[in-house]
C-alpha cells in the first residue's frame, strides 16, 4: 500500500519545511579555533533561542520528563534560523565555479583534470572553461555519467529518442561527440561502467558474462573482456587498478581480482571474520561448529553481496571496499588477498546504489561517501556535509585541496583547504586523553522530550536510545545517568497531511487502486543538542524534519503511521554526524571536523 498525495502545495509546503530545518546549521564548538585555516569548512558555535535560557543539568536515560506544555520555549515549528557567523580562511588561489539551478556537476577521481557543470567543461586547477559539449545528455534520472581518469573524455547517457538508448562520449578538449554506443535498453542496466588507462570505456551489464571495451579514440569495440562469473545473478561489477592490468570483480562468493589480458584469477580476496561485524552493544550467543560455519558463510555471502565498491590504492598492491552489511563497514585486503583492515564505520552514511570509495593522495586514509576515514584509527576525522537527495560531487586535487559542492545550498564547485596538521594533532590528543567534554571509551547522559505527542512516549524513547547507542557504539561510549554532558533530544509531533490510500495489485504495481479511504501523515520537527554542565549553550546542535513512509507492507493507520516516522527519525540520528570527541582546549578541533 502507498499514500499519494494530490496536492502539488503539499509537496511545496514540505519542501519548504526541510529546507527551513536545513537553515539550522550546526556545528562543533571551536571557539577561536575557526579563524584558522579550514576554506569554507565552517565549523559554527549555534547559539539557539533554546539553548539561551539556562540549559538543563544532564538527567539519567528513561528519567521522566516534564509535560509538553512546561517545555521552555520548546516550538520548533515556529524556530527561526540562528543568524551563525561563518568564518573562512583566505581563499587565494582557490577556484569557485557557478552551477546553475538545475545543472548537474561531475566530477574525476583523483588526478582527472577536469569538472563538467552542465554542458560546460572546466578545468579543476584554474576554474577556466575550456569547451561546450555539442549536444544534450540526460542530467537527471540517470545514473550513468563518468569522466575518464585524466578527464579526457566525458560519457553520458543521451536523451531517449527514436533512435533507441545511447551512450555519449565526448572529448572535452573540444566538446566535440567523439563515440556513440548504442545500447539495449537503458544505461540503468548497465552494472559496470568505468574507465581504464584515460581512453578505455568499459561497458557490462548484470546478465553477461563478457564486458564490451571501447576504444574512444578510434571510437570502436577493441575486445570483448571475459568475466569471472559462474552465477547469473551476480552483478559484474568491474573496478580496475591505475595502470589497468589487473580488476577486481564482486560477486555473491567473494571478490576476485583477474589479470586483465587474460581474465585469470590471480588473487581471491579472503573472507572476513563473523566476529567483526557483531554489535557492540550485544553479546555473542555461543554457537556449535557446525553452527558457525553456518553462519560465516551466510555472513560472507551478505557481506560481499552488500558490497557496492571497491578501489585500488594508488600503487595498484591494494584493494579497499565498502559494504553496508550488516552495517557500514569498510574491508581492505593487499595484494596477496589477506584482509589487514576490517573496521565498522557507523558514522559513515549510507547511499544505496551510490556508494562511493576513494583512495587519498599519499594513502592518507579513505573518502567514503562523504566521509574522511584515517588510515590508522579508521576513524572519521572529516565529513561532508550535503543537502538532503543530493549527488556527492567530491574530488580529491592532492593532498591538501579538495574540490566539490558543499553545504546545503550547493550553488557552486569550489576547493577547500584540509588542515591536516591541526586534526591529526587533536586526534594525538584524543589518544593521550586530554581533558575534553566528551571522548571515546567515556559516559554520556540522554534527555529526550516531547512535545505534542501523537502515541506512546515509551516507544518514541525506546526508538530515540536505541539509536543514539547504536552510533556512540562505534567510540566506545555508553549512555549513562549523573553525567555533566548529555544529548539531548526533543521531538514535536504533528499531523501531516490527510492523503488517499492506493493498494498495490502487484510489486510490479506503481500506482496502485485509489480505495477511497484516507489517513493523515505523521511528521515531528527534532532538536537534537549536545549540552554540558557550566556551559551555557549547545556544543552541538541539528534540526532536522521527519515524516512518515508512503510506502507500506501492511495495513495503514495511525499505528503504522507514527511507526515508520519513528524508524525515519532513527536512521536520521544514527546517520548524524555526532560529536565523538569535543576537546576543552581552544588549540584543538572536535572531531568529526564538518566541511559546510
Amino acid at each position: 500500500m502507498s499514500l499519494r498525495s494530490s496536492h502539488v502545495d503539499s509537496l511545496a509546503r514540505n519542501q519548504a519545511s526541510e529546507r527551513c530545518a536545513a537553515a539550522l546549521l550546526r556545528s562543533l564548538v571551536t571557539r577561536s579555533l575557526v579563524t584558522r585555516s579550514l576554506a569554507l569548512v565552517a565549523l559554527v558555535a549555534l547559539v539557539s533561542s533554546v539553548a539561551a535560557q539556562s540549559t538543563p543539568a544532564p538527567t539519567a536515560p528513561g528519567q521522566q520528563q516534564p509535560a509538553a506544555p512546561q517545555l521552555p520555549d520548546f516550538d520548533p515549528f515556529k524556530t527561526k534560523p540562528d543568524n551563525a557567523p561563518k568564518v573562512t580562511a583566505n581563499s587565494e588561489g582557490d577556484i569557485r565555479i557557478q552551477v546553475p539551478a538545475g545543472e548537474v556537476v561531475t566530477l574525476g577521481q583523483v588526478g582527472c583534470k577536469v569538472a563538467v557543470v552542465g554542458k560546460r567543461v572546466y578545468n579543476v586547477e584554474t576554474g577556466n572553461e575550456i569547451s561546450q559539449l555539442d549536444d544534450d545528455y540526460q542530467q537527471h534520472g540517470s545514473s550513468a555519467r563518468i569522466l575518464s581518469q585524466l578527464g579526457t573524455y566525458f560519457v553520458a547517457e543521451a536523451e531517449y529518442s527514436a533512435g533507441g538508448y545511447k551512450l555519449l562520449v565526448w572529448n572535452t578538449a573540444t566538446g566535440k561527440l567523439a563515440v556513440r554506443i548504442p545500447l539495449p535498453s537503458s544505461a540503468s542496466s548497465l552494472t559496470t561502467l568505468t574507465f581504464s588507462r584515460d581512453k578505455y570505456l568499459i561497458l557490462a551489464t548484470r546478465d553477461s558474462f563478457a564486458a564490451e571495451v571501447w576504444d574512444c579514440e578510434a571510437g570502436k569495440v577493441a575486445k570483448e573482456l571475459p568475466l569471472p562469473y559462474q552465477n547469473k545473478w551476480d552483478d559484474r561489477k568491474l573496478f580496475f587498478s591505475p595502470d589497468g592490468r589487473y580488476f577486481a570483480a564482486i560477486g555473491d562468493e567473494g571478490v576476485v581480482v583477474c589479470n586483465t589480458a587474460t581474465s585469470k584469477i590471480v588473487a581471491s580476496m579472503q573472507s572476513p571474520v563473523v566476529a567483526a561485524v557483531a554489535a557492540a552493544s550485544k553479546r555473542p550467543v555461543p554457537l556449535s561448529a557446525l553452527q558457525n560455519n553456518i553462519q560465516a558463510k551466510l555472513n560472507n555471502r551478505f557481506t560481499f553481496g552488500g558490497l557496492e565498491t571497491l578501489a585500488f590504492s594508488p600503487d595498484g598492491k591494494e584493494l579497499a571496499g565498502f559494504t553496508t552489511y550488516p552495517e557500514p563497514r569498510l574491508l581492505v585486503w593487499d595484494e596477496k588477498g589477506k584482509i589487514t583492515a576490517d573496521a565498522i564505520l557507523t558514522s559513515v552514511p549510507r547511499h544505496g546504489l551510490r556508494e562511493t570509495i576513494l583512495w587519498l593522495p599519499g594513502n592518507m586514509g579513505w573518502l567514503i561517501n562523504g566521509c574522511m576515514v584515517e588510515r590508522q584509527s579508521k576513524l572519521t576525522l572529516l565529513s561532508v556535509r550535503r543537502g538532503i537527495g543530493s549527488d556527492l560531487a567530491l574530488q580529491p586535487l592532492d593532498e591538501n585541496r579538495w574540490i566539490g559542492k558543499f553545504g546545503k545550498g550547493e550553488s557552486a564547485v569550489e576547493t577547500v583547504r584540509i588542515p591536516w596538521e591541526l586534526l591529526y594533532r587533536t586526534l594525538a590528543a584524543m589518544k593521550n586523553d586530554s581533558d575534553a567534554y566528551i571522548a571515546p571509551n567515556t559516559s554520556t547522559s540522554l534527555i529526550v522530550e516531547f512535545a505534542g505527542l501523537r502515541g506512546d512516549a515509551g516507544e518514541a524513547q525506546t526508538k530515540v536510545q536505541e539509536a543514539i547507542n547504536r552510533r556512540l557504539a562505534q567510540f566506545k561510549m555508553k549512555l549513562e545517568g549523573g553525567q555533566q554532558t548529555a544529548f539531548r533530544i526533543r521531538l514535536a509531533e504533528r499531523a501531516g497531511d490527510r492523503l488517499p490510500i492506493f493498494e498495490r495489485q502487484s510489486r510490479f504495481d506503481f500506482f496502485g487502486v485509489n480505495t477511497g479511504r484516507t489517513a493523515v501523515e505523521a511528521e515531528g520537527e527534532v532538536v537534537v543538542e549536545f549540552l554540558a554542565a557550566g556551559v551555557n549553550q549547545p556544543l552541538y546542535r541539528e534540526v532536522m524534519h521527519v515524516t512518515s513512509s508512503r510506502s507500506f507492507s501492511e495495513e495503514v493507520n495511525d499505528a503504522t503511521l507514527r511507526k515508520s516516522m519513528l524508524d525515519n527519525l532513527a536512521y536520521r540520528i544514527a546517520s548524524l554526524d555526532l560529536p565523538y570527541y569535543i576537546p576543552k582546549s581552544d588549540d584543538l578541533i572536535a572531531l568529526p571536523a564538518v566541511i559546510e
